[in-house]
């Protein structure tokens, strides 16, 4: 059995800024986002009560370092977001869904409650 490191790149820091960045570049692999949008609906107070639900979760490159969140080619979008954990909880407010225009497939539903 190899060690728990044998993974493990150790000299990648010290390479020079321009592969580190094409390393972080290929980090992103396609996922499929599920966005569910909930409309505003009469008995809410405030029509800014429309809002996505999010369900799953930030790729494992951004948990990385800084440097990988500033290389890697993901960027914020769908503001009011309601991010929900695989339990169910989760807040409402100022969220986003961290997303790769051209690697990731969005499936987009609309909530009804009527369902």
């Amino acid at each position: 059995m190899a060690p728990p490191d044998a993974n493990a790149f150790h000299a990648f820091p010290r390479l020079p800024l321009e592969l580190r960045c094409k390393g972080w570049q290929l980090a992103a692999f396609p996922r499929i986002l599920t966005i569910t949008h909930r409309p505003w609906q009469r008995r809410q107070r405030d029509p800014k009560d429309d809002y996505f639900f999010y369900y799953d979760s930030v790729p494992a490159v951004l948990h990385t370092c800084h440097e990988s969140r500033k290389w890697a080619p993901y960027v914020r979008a769908f503001r009011n977001v309601v991010v929900l954990r695989n339990d169910g909880s989760g807040g409402k407010g100022a969220r986003y869904i961290w997303v790769n225009f051209e690697l990731d497939t969005y499936r987009y539903a609309t909530y009804d409650p009527s369902l």
